[in-house]
């Protein structure tokens, strides 16, 4: 995801706060200059965030209604100095950091310094922070939306190498899981797409429940490219941004939805589920996981 362009830009970007002229070797500059003699050194680590990583809430967030993916990865350094972590992906990212230890529901707690899009016009964060020697931080890597998924990578400068390694984090919550299975044929309803120019696709609206209150996600599979959509309590064709919570059209993978939503218990929630195209039929097949089972009638 990186390219000497890229990195030359963050260099300039280290040059101003105050970092020399000592750069890695695939890095060619011209007509810098610098009084300064330390050396800059590069330490990289790439992932991804995916289903399979950890989730929260985070109720303060345009996007509430929606569960946070998110990394947990351990830094520490052999020389106290300042740092300067940047995220370089396709996704808009939020990076935090945390000193010995964090806690996704007093997110304030322990916390050094947090960003979201200092990184320039491609949204990512660039973090600076005084760094001590012999001590661990937590880089908590997170998304500015909810229910996003991607590759990402971090890029860190400073007068030592930074060592990045992932934190496992364990979990007894025990997850159920749900199913529901249905078709779209030429007696359903028509739905007239909010994320389109008046594309008419068929759809089932599908009644959604749960007992306890928590992050849910519900994955559709099919052989159509599915859309998924998701309100609160009540859905009205006519007016299908009315009480609607999130949508999503792929980011589950072969072209089908992925929603991850926080359900309140006791709520009702109305799943809409279409397609891309316009009137296509088919099977689709939802598989739901959460704290608790998911009651989908239709």
């Amino acid at each position: 995801m990186k390219d000497i362009n890229y990195k030359r830009h963050l260099f300039n970007s280290l040059l101003f706060i105050g970092y020399s002229s000592s750069i890695p070797n695939d890095i060619t500059t011209i007509g810098l200059t610098s009084t300064a003699t330390s050396l800059v050194v590069e330490s990289d680590y790439s992932s991804a965030l995916t289903v399979s990583s950890s989730t929260y809430i985070r109720p303060e967030s345009f996007f509430a209604a929606s569960g946070f993916y998110y990394q947990a990865i351990e830094m520490n350094v052999a020389t106290t100095g300042m740092y300067t972590i940047l995220s370089n992906s396709g996704i808009d990212m939020q990076g935090f950091i945390y000193n010995n230890s964090f806690n996704t529901s007093f997110p304030d707690q322990n916390l050094v310094s947090f960003d979201d899009d200092s990184g320039g016009s491609n949204k990512q964060f660039t973090i600076t922070a005084v760094l001590q020697a012999m001590t661990m931080y937590i880089l908590f890597v997170t998304t500015y939306k909810g229910n996003t998924l991607g590759e990402y990578s971090i890029i860190g400068f400073g007068p030592a190498a930074i060592n990045f390694s992932a934190i496992i984090v364990n979990s007894s919550k025990i997850l159920f899981k749900s199913n529901y299975s249905s078709a779209l044929n030429t007696n359903s309803p028509v739905y007239i797409g909010s994320e389109a120019d008046n594309t008419m696709s068929y759809y089932q609206a599908i009644k959604t429940s749960v007992l306890t209150t928590g992050i849910y996600t519900i994955l559709c599979s099919s052989t159509m490219d599915t859309y998924g959509y998701m309100y609160n309590r009540t859905f009205n064709p006519a007016y299908p941004y009315q009480n609607m919570l999130l949508s999503d059209d792929e980011t589950g993978e072969n072209s089908q939805f992925l929603l991850t939503v926080v359900f309140q218990a006791m709520v009702q929630y109305i799943l809409i589920v279409t397609t891309y195209e316009e009137k296509v039929t088919g099977r689709f097949s939802l598989i739901g996981q959460g704290p608790d089972s998911i009651s989908f009638s239709p």
